[in-house]
């Protein structure tokens, strides 16, 4: 069986002059709203955030999005990385 992988762009992406969070107080609340991160559909909001924290002991600051498996339910998230070193 083929897997096809789908892309993401990240929900916490960090643009260059502010985060979007310091300036909306309401930020969290509507990515915690999109079916995609929705705590009830799935573990896919936690599994960024564990990306996240894992990207900064890492001192990775270039991950620009995330990948999964089209067509599964609750599928993984795949991090893919160049290597750009």
């Amino acid at each position: 069986m083929l897997l096809t992988v789908q892309f993401y762009a990240e929900p916490y992406l960090t643009p260059v002059s502010y985060f979007r969070w310091e300036v909306d107080e309401n930020y969290c609340k509507r990515v915690k709203a999109v079916k995609l991160y929705n705590p009830s559909a799935g573990p896919r909001l936690l599994d960024l955030i564990d990306a996240a924290i894992f990207d900064f002991l890492i001192d990775n600051g270039d991950r620009h999005h995330y990948d999964v498996f089209e067509n599964v339910t609750n599928s993984m998230v795949l991090l893919l990385d160049n290597g750009k070193g």
